[in-house]
């Protein structure tokens, strides 16, 4: 418990960038998240290791873009932090901040497309449209779904029985 105080006591040094208490209370939980998960799935592993509803994911998504965050005073208020608890490094004077992230291994700037891949074959283009029909195959297996939709509205009952013929064709 002693950790989570001082990790509290550290977080709170971060207020001054958000606006309203709502924001800093979010942006606790995001820090809570990035401090516990097990996994690296971004905002989704964040709402697994806080146990939070899943439609909370809206909800911590909003706070990456929210103008009630200010990111360089974060920025700010984080590197002097870090620079009164731990000992600089320095280099010609200056002070150095080792960070480590993930980098954009899909490639999302790139439109996803692989870095280092070039194509072996030229693309295949269909020069004429496919004749037929576009179905999904048609199991044997028989259902046994029986339409006892009792609804005196025709639409309801027709979508029943259209559903009936279709599971046991």
């Amino acid at each position: 418990m002693l950790l989570w105080l001082e990790w509290y006591r550290c977080v709170r040094e971060l207020r001054q960038a958000c606006s309203r208490n709502r924001t800093f209370l979010w942006m606790c939980l995001v820090l809570v998240g990035f401090s516990i998960r097990t996994e690296l799935f971004g905002v989704t592993s964040f709402v697994r290791s806080c146990f939070l509803r899943p439609e909370k994911y809206r909800r911590l998504l909003h706070l990456f873009h929210t103008t009630s965050l200010n990111l360089d005073k974060l920025s700010d208020l984080w590197c002097r932090m870090a620079g009164r608890l731990f000992s600089p490094v320095l280099c010609q004077g200056y002070r150095v901040f080792i960070a480590d992230g993930l980098k954009d291994g899909s490639n999302e700037k790139g439109g996803y497309k692989p870095k280092d891949y070039a194509p072996v074959n030229e693309p295949l283009i269909v020069k004429r449209p496919l004749s037929g029909t576009c179905q999904p195959p048609r199991s044997t297996a028989s259902f046994p779904f029986r339409n006892t939709h009792t609804s005196s509205s025709p639409v309801k009952s027709s979508v029943a029985s259209v559903a009936a013929s279709y599971l046991n064709q």
